[in-house]
């Protein structure tokens, strides 16, 4: 008898989820922002306390390291706002949810991460590595991934 009454509360609540996604889909496109997953604004700060780390630690290496984490740290945080296959994609999606400057700064921090990760010849300075990894730091902070 216990598993009748299980058997038929699973079939009536997977009649009344039927319902409802008849009754709500009709208004996603009007209201996105109410059917919109929670932010995990969490993962974002663990993988910054990460970025923090290598930047503390001593040697280029590091700092390169760094920034590789930063530009994953944005990536992340883009796939939970906007759309698109790579970053960039999702960067220029996530556009309108920037401000101006931070979104210029999210570009920045990204195109020296991928002049350094893609270039052979590139060499970078410790400097230009630590302005990326704030340009990025801002724009996170920017769409409020960061406090």
């Amino acid at each position: 008898m216990k598993q009748k009454i299980g058997r038929e509360q699973e079939i009536v609540w997977k009649v009344v989820e039927g319902i409802a996604k008849v009754v709500v889909t009709p208004f996603k496109k009007w209201l996105p922002g109410l059917f919109a997953p929670a932010i995990d604004t969490r993962a974002v700060f663990e993988s910054w306390k990460e970025v923090m780390r290598l930047k503390n630690q001593d040697g280029l290496e590091h700092l390169k390291s760094a920034l590789v984490q930063a530009d994953k740290t944005l990536d992340h945080a883009l796939k939970q706002i906007s759309r698109g296959k790579t970053l960039g994609e999702r960067l220029k999606a996530a556009k309108g949810k920037f401000s101006p400057a931070a979104y210029q700064q999210a570009w920045e921090g990204h195109k020296v991460r991928n002049q350094m990760v893609h270039e052979l010849d590139h060499r970078i300075e410790k400097e230009e590595i630590l302005r990326a990894n704030r340009d990025i730091e801002d724009a996170l902070r920017d769409i409020k991934m960061l406090s």
